[in-house]
């Protein structure tokens, strides 16, 4: 009976002491910092190399003395505090504290702490976790966000924030005010369909280049809460970390006004290009009804004076004769006038045939030659012919006197969804982007008439490589 009581004590003595072992080894191998000080004073039994590398104390420097020795919690009333809570709950985890290390820094960490009894002693077990730098970062990130968000509240523009599923996480006063809305019944909520309405593929689409990482800018529509719509210009900003989504801005400009102003704008242009053009129409029926039919009497008159002139005073006949040709010359010249002041000719033979004529009358006059190519075209408002009659007019004088090309090719085709005008040539060109702010009245004027009928107008060029203008006009336009 002694030998199997003996035999128990053993296996037990083996099994705590085994125990003992892989606590130890446990305890020096754990990259946490930890220590084991006494209940009653705080005085530290053991350390492992962690604590040495985070408090900065050697082993040897604390073992056997206290914390409070050490000034290692930063007040006593600290350590009493912890004792307290460890003593009603036997154990504590992750609890933010304080410690101060041997050169008088103090760290920020998460705390855990057991009751253990140590060498027959109420002790403490202790993990220590130091989260300085975390705590930092979090810090600043706090009031970073706390900037922004102030920032963002003051802001004119409407802003919002989405998250990695482009959901709202935050709008700012401005974004409320402008779509209407409470700032509870925006977070949450998908821009595209708050905002953009049931069915908008173009907000599908914005929000698809956002997601691929792609920055958006735009100027479009959105609606608000009541379904009114309101013009905006868009900026959409992803937000990626790494390769990753994570987020995205949005930001609206209510341009409504501007949109507004830029059709008055237009319409008062228009209205003036209109009230030129029957100006022009004016002039042009006086040049030639009035003082193209006197100038014809006169030289009529002239004709008759000179052959009676023959017997009656030769002697006038060569200032007669000459003021006769005079007179053709000025016929000619207004004839030539009335028609570049409105092309007649448009109202009777339709776009092509002016066109053509106006070509060989041109090419013939500069010395140039005009390849004309185009087909057959559907009927043509009044607007639409006298638009493409006067840009091919404009591009052809601008490549003429600009370009050192001596040949300009004009092309003029339909499509069931457009008539597409081209004028070309081969000249000097110019480089097309540096000239954008700096368009002369030509170029502007065109542009001008194009967008008046509906339709967009581009330019190409590049040095030493040609200039191609292109007109194009959606056929409900026509």
């Amino acid at each position: 009976m002694t030998s199997q009581r003996t035999r128990t004590a053993d296996s037990r003595d083996r099994a705590l002491r085994a125990s003992e072992h892989r606590f130890a080894r446990a305890f020096y191998a754990s990259p946490i910092a930890m220590a084991i000080t006494t209940l009653a004073e705080g005085r530290y039994v053991d350390v492992n190399e962690a604590f040495e590398r985070q408090i900065g104390y050697t082993r040897e420097e604390v073992c056997g003395r206290t914390s409070l020795e050490l000034k290692v919690w930063p007040t006593p009333g600290d350590r009493a505090a912890m004792v307290t809570s460890l003593q009603r709950q036997k154990t504590l985890r992750d609890q933010h504290a304080q410690f101060r290390t041997k050169s008088g820094r103090l760290i920020t960490t998460l705390y855990s702490a057991s009751l253990i009894t140590f060498d027959g002693r109420p002790s403490v077990l202790a993990a220590i976790a130091d989260i300085t730098a975390q705590q930092l970062a979090e810090d600043a990130l706090r009031e970073s966000e706390s900037r922004f968000r102030m920032l963002v509240a003051k802001s004119p523009f409407g802003i919002m924030v989405g998250g990695r599923d482009h959901r709202i996480q935050f709008s700012n006063p401005a974004f409320q005010r402008m779509f209407q809305y409470a700032e509870e019944e925006v977070v949450g909520k998908d821009p595209d369909e708050l905002v953009g309405g049931p069915g908008n593929a173009e907000a599908s689409e914005f929000s698809r280049r956002v997601l691929n990482g792609e920055v958006v800018h735009a100027t479009t529509a959105r609606r608000r809460k009541d379904g009114s719509t309101v013009n905006v210009e868009l900026h959409a900003i992803p937000l990626v970390s790494g390769n990753e989504f994570v987020g995205c801005f949005g930001i609206y400009h209510d341009i409504t006004q501007r949109v507004e102003s830029e059709g008055k704008l237009r319409a008062l242009r228009d209205r003036l290009g209109r009230v030129q053009d029957e100006e022009r129409a004016h002039i042009a029926r006086e040049l030639h009804d009035d003082i193209g039919q006197r100038l014809a009497l006169l030289a009529i008159q002239l004709a008759e004076i000179q052959k009676a002139a023959r017997t009656v005073a030769p002697s006038l006949v060569e200032q007669l004769e000459a003021s006769f040709e005079l007179t053709g010359e000025i016929s000619a010249d207004a004839h030539r006038l009335s028609y570049r002041l409105h092309p007649s000719q448009l109202a009777y033979l339709g776009l092509t045939r002016a066109l053509s004529s106006f070509c060989e009358e041109f090419a013939r006059q500069n010395h140039l030659e005009i390849d004309f190519d185009y087909a057959e075209l559907p009927p043509l408002s009044p607007d639409v012919m006298t638009c493409l009659y006067r840009v091919a007019q404009e591009a052809v004088r601008n490549a003429e006197r600009h370009s050192g090309s001596r040949r300009v090719r004009i092309e003029l085709a339909a499509t069931p969804e457009s008539i597409r005008l081209c004028v070309s040539d081969a000249g000097r060109g110019f480089d097309s982007a540096a000239a954008e702010g700096s368009r002369g009245v030509g170029l502007m004027s065109m542009a001008e008439r194009v967008r008046n009928v509906g339709g967009e107008l581009s330019i190409w060029s590049e040095p030493h490589r040609g200039t191609r203008i292109e007109v194009s006009i959606p056929a409900m336009s026509v």
